[in-house]
């Protein structure tokens, strides 16, 4: 069996357990148990959804450590033998303990320590070998690396299957922050196209995609029924792929939604919302893969000047063709099963 240990809420948005669920998925198709563990009853509909059982824990999600009692308690824990960690609040001690009489693997984006685990994956487009060599140099034991976005574990339907059709008369906009917007992004720039509505054409349409944590959906209806443009408010979206198939251009916060948007050819414009996601958003724009904005925290005007690239884009079929064609030449769909194979390699 293999256990999954991850976390969603308000503040830590939905990312965590949406990659992890589709590995979870590739295992289940190889035959293999899996099983979820989590702090809090924030991901558990998420992962039951799935077909996944979930134990909650009921502890502190940024205290670690002091769940171990608590996890050492749990039946699917006790009986796996392959472990998946996936917080940004695991520390060494954690994972040694944990990993006395367990294959350990961790999904990493910070490079903050030599994590004493089995296996390491890194599927941002900035996973540097050279840093993690690095951080390993004094180590005793040097885990299994699994880096660079030819891993990274999207959903089976993200799988690239053509390229996409750049239309010369672009008119659709696909807005998406995330799964629980704390910053409350899609408000900030629904309320701004008011504003801003005058530099497109009339025939443009924005569909706003409501992260499933978001306190906000009444807010954007309220929004959209006095707006003079075209406006689409989404929520519970189970059809992504087909969505962004649907837009000439998208708007998104750095998060693993820019490999689905990349697997999908469509032209980005991207933010950053949190200090972990800045490597990425810049390495994106310094490869041509995607624009960058900014950082939406501290940008005065970071809502007017999202709308200006996006018209900018709209405008401008050659660029939209370029971004879209390194975009799909970055991701394959296939990293969740590359993932699998080498997870059930450790037996």
């Amino acid at each position: 069996m293999v256990c999954i240990r991850a976390d969603a809420g308000p503040e830590i948005g939905t990312g965590h357990i949406m990659r992890c669920l589709s590995i979870a998925d590739r295992l289940k198709e190889k035959g293999e148990e899996v099983r979820f563990i989590s702090a809090n009853e924030h991901a558990k509909e998420f992962i039951t959804k799935r077909g996944f059982d979930c134990c909650v824990l009921g502890t502190d999600l940024r205290e670690m450590e002091s769940e171990i009692p608590a996890l050492e308690r749990v039946e699917s824990y006790i009986d796996s033998s392959i472990v998946i960690v996936d917080s940004y609040y695991v520390t060494e001690g954690y994972l040694c303990k944990i990993g006395i009489d367990k294959r350990i693997v961790y999904i990493d984006d910070m490079f903050a320590t030599a994590y004493p685990v089995d296996v390491l994956i890194n599927y941002n487009v900035y996973a540097d070998k050279d840093k993690y060599d690095l951080l390993y140099s004094e180590s005793p034991q040097k885990p299994q690396m699994l880096l660079g976005p030819q891993y990274t574990p999207l959903r089976k339907e993200f799988t690239i299957s053509g390229n996409k059709n750049i239309r010369e008369n672009a008119k659709k906009v696909l807005v998406l922050t995330g799964g629980s917007d704390s910053l409350h992004i899609a408000a900030k720039l629904m309320e701004e196209l008011q504003v801003s509505s005058e530099q497109f054409e009339a025939d443009c349409e924005f569909v706003f995609v409501c992260g499933a944590l978001s306190g906000d959906l009444k807010r954007l209806n309220e929004i959209k029924k006095i707006s003079e443009k075209k406006i689409e408010v989404l929520s519970n979206v189970t059809n992504m792929k087909d969505l962004m198939e649907a837009c000439d251009v998208a708007v998104s916060a750095a998060g693993t939604t820019l490999y689905e948007l990349c697997s999908c050819g469509l032209p980005t414009i991207t933010y950053v919302l949190a200090d972990n996601q800045i490597e990425a958003a810049k390495k994106f724009s310094d490869e041509g893969i995607m624009i960058y904005a900014g950082d939406a925290r501290t940008d005065n005007v970071f809502s007017a000047h999202i709308w200006q690239q996006v018209n900018r884009l709209l405008n401008n079929r050659i660029d939209r063709l370029s971004l879209s064609e390194r975009a799909m030449a970055l991701v394959d769909g296939k990293g969740a099963e590359r993932i699998a194979e080498d997870i059930l390699d450790l037996r």
